[in-house]
């Protein structure tokens, strides 16, 4: 498998490059992980992984101070200039005990071991504040935004996609085992969103780096696979996560 730093050494660019030129294209999907997590003015809010700042830059808008925790140097280019951005793997995260509010994490567990997995949802119950919350987002086994990633994605990037992807139930299983309270989880699906469907595929080609491919060779695959479609007022592509979210003890002494 490779690892998610070699990943996005290699494609957080490209990857940064589609959010730039479409930054609303994914708002449903974010706007489910922003509802559960209902920021709040002065919160401390770890991002993880935070990539080129898609999730931070919309926490930030809502008042919060935005802790961007990084593996991959080259994804996080866009950070620096507006959070505060450690680049350090996620699953030993170089904050203090009980230093921050939230944890958030969108679409980014799936390139990730087993291990590295438990070793994140542990670092998030550490550095949460007792009555922290934490909010994960990730795709789904067997869902089709899975066999998307793990097909055509995989064969036309330089990188391969080998996800692994979570079972239903397997986010708040974590999150139970990692001591967390009022767990969670559910499936939501939504739409990806872009002015036509060859935008739509533009965004889709750079945001997953398959360069093996030209854009509008992409436009059949997300039709054949996602039934991606044009409509009155733009493009829309089904998409589908798994939320999960769960709550830090006030008194962790007891879990």
């Amino acid at each position: 498998m490779t690892t998610y730093i070699e990943t996005f050494d290699q494609r957080g660019r490209s990857y940064n490059n589609a959010m730039a030129e479409f930054p609303n294209a994914r708002d449903q999907e974010l706007a489910e992980l922003l509802k559960r997590l209902s920021p709040l003015a002065g919160e401390t809010i770890v991002d993880a992984p935070a990539g080129g700042g898609y999730v931070a830059d919309r926490l930030k808008t809502r008042g919060a101070e935005v802790v961007c925790i990084e593996p991959s140097s080259e994804f996080a280019t866009p950070l620096e200039a507006n959070h505060t951005t450690i680049i350090s793997p996620i699953w030993d995260i170089p904050l203090p005990d009980q230093s921050v509010d939230k944890v958030a994490s969108l679409a980014g567990l799936h390139h990730l071991s087993s291990a590295e997995r438990r070793g994140f949802f542990n670092e998030a119950w550490r550095v949460l504040r007792p009555g922290g919350q934490i909010v994960v987002a990730d795709v789904r086994t067997g869902s089709a935004a899975a066999a998307f990633l793990n097909g055509p994605v995989d064969r036309w990037t330089e990188t391969g996609h080998r996800g692994v992807f979570f079972a239903l139930g397997e986010l708040r299983n974590h999150l139970v085992q990692a001591k967390f309270l009022n767990t969670f989880e559910t499936e939501e699906r939504v739409t990806w969103q872009c002015p036509d469907l060859p935008s739509l595929a533009r965004f889709v080609h750079q945001l997953f780096g398959m360069v093996r491919l030209q854009p509008p060779d992409v436009m059949g695959l997300i039709v054949d696979h996602l039934e991606a479609y044009e409509s009155l007022g733009g493009a829309y592509m089904p998409w589908s996560l798994a939320y999960a979210s769960g709550t830090k003890p006030s008194d962790p002494s007891s879990a």
